[in-house]
């Protein structure tokens, strides 16, 4: 990973799960607070956090996916 993850892809990531900050930090191994200073800009994301984050998008997209693949096969079953 060679670009740093900016505050507002960090805060576009918690929004897009449809958690808290809390939860997001709980997820994360941090305090509610560190995710407000990160998405804020006032402390700079540890590359750590920026992998985790990535891994639960990714993580996250793969598992949808297969959800839809698993409702399409359902429907054509139903054909």
């Amino acid at each position: 990973m060679n670009k740093e993850m900016t505050p507002e892809q960090f805060k576009a990531e918690r929004e897009r799960l449809k958690i808290t900050a809390k939860q997001f930090g709980q997820l994360l191994g941090v305090s509610e607070r560190a995710v407000f200073y990160y998405e804020h800009g006032q402390r700079k994301i540890p590359k750590p956090i920026q992998l985790l984050v990535l891994l639960y998008k990714k993580t996250r997209s793969r598992r949808l996916a297969e959800k839809d693949q698993c409702r399409a096969a359902h429907s054509n079953a139903l054909q």
